[in-house]
């Protein structure tokens, strides 16, 4: 349940240089050194150091996304070496502001260099800058899912309508990380240990039966359970501010838009975005559109694929059907709401025997 995309690192290059299943590092929440610039981040009780990536990082990571032989091998030598077992701090600045970002290089799922940060999920994140350009209101953007970050940072760094950010992580390991990130953004920004659903409960988060990744871990309702889930509902948002919400929830996507239907509605503005993932259907057996249908409950909407511009979706049918080759396709439906209509006032409509036609001939 975590907002970096389940991918994962780039494929190998040959059949050589088949990737190990992702070991999970036993390390948990903690916070940043508040003397000054931090060298340090505590993670699970273990102090790791906040660096620059090696040059030999870069270099793997360089040639694993280029499909380049021997940049995947050297990669997992660098982790298992225990070379990575470090965090790096990326600046990132964007059009906006900057909006910086601590990367644990250790952890498989988020072993990534700069230039892989800085494009990560870019086809949601401009779908979602161009929606907030052609608006003339400032925006709450709410991350359910957040993981360490990337995708709040690709929108607040991205556009100047992001006002205030709320981001949801129920991994403790990835909240020490984002919660760190956070403190240092320049906008009012709060990242919150908990999972979001359509009520308050506790949870626990599971596996995917043959997938160790944390990115595919999802929220179970466990009264025992270490993880606290809220709704989007309890968390207030100004009237006058429209809304992005952001959902990772790999599979509670309708129960998180259940539990923020009042925030939709009341929102002068929106845009919602959820991954929509073939496995993930087949697992929960909730198809995309009844998420698309909830959100058209509460405002008129325009529905769009930010990997497919152009391919219409009709709410009423399966929507990976309709996606043709691409019916296996890991995708980002983005759904907005349309604008609500300029209010006429009576006094600037032509009134009956005063002269004047309705035509205004």
């Amino acid at each position: 349940m975590s907002g970096a995309r389940k991918a994962g690192p780039i494929a190998p290059g040959g059949p050589s240089e088949k990737p190990r299943a992702p070991a999970p590092r036993p390390r948990a929440a903690g916070r940043q050194d508040e003397r000054g610039p931090a060298s340090k981040i505590v993670v699970e009780g273990a102090a790791l150091p906040i660096r620059k990536p090696s040059i030999l990082f870069n270099l793997a990571r360089f040639l694993a996304r280029r499909n380049i032989r021997g940049g995947w091998r050297l990669w997992l030598h660098l982790i298992d070496s225990g070379a990575l077992d470090q965090v790096a701090r990326y600046e990132l600045q964007g059009p906006a502001r900057a909006a910086p970002l601590l990367v644990p290089l250790y952890r498989r799922e988020s072993s990534w260099s700069e230039a892989e940060v800085a494009e990560y999920e870019w086809k949601v994140v401009r779908a979602v800058i161009e929606r907030l350009s052609a608006s003339s209101r400032d925006f709450a953007l709410i991350d359910c899912g957040a993981d360490i970050g990337l995708v709040a940072s690709a929108l607040a760094r991205g556009s100047e309508r992001v006002k205030s950010v709320v981001a949801y992580e129920p991994n403790r390991e990835a909240f020490a990380l984002l919660e760190a990130s956070l403190n240092c953004w320049p906008i009012e920004a709060r990242a919150v240990p908990a999972g979001v659903g359509e009520r308050a409960m506790r949870a626990r988060l599971v596996e995917v039966e043959g997938n160790a990744s944390a990115h595919a871990r999802y929220l179970v309702e466990d009264p025992d359970g270490p993880i606290e889930v809220r709704r989007v509902d309890d968390e207030p948002v100004p009237a006058h501010l429209g809304v992005v919400l952001k959902v990772d929830v790999e599979g509670l996507e309708l129960a998180v838009v259940r539990g923020a239907l009042e925030t939709l509605r009341r929102a002068p503005e929106f845009v919602v975005t959820f991954e929509a993932h073939p496995k993930v259907v087949r697992r929960t057996g909730v198809d995309p559109c009844a998420v698309i249908q909830l959100i058209a409950s509460t405002a008129p909407i325009d529905v769009a694929i930010a990997e497919l511009p152009g391919v219409a979706i009709d709410p009423q049918a399966p929507f990976f059907s309709q996606l043709g080759a691409a019916s296996e396709q890991i995708c980002n439906v983005v759904c907005m709401r349309k604008p609500r209509p300029l209010a006429v006032s009576t006094r600037d409509q032509p009134q009956s025997g005063d002269g004047r036609e309705a035509s205004g001939a």
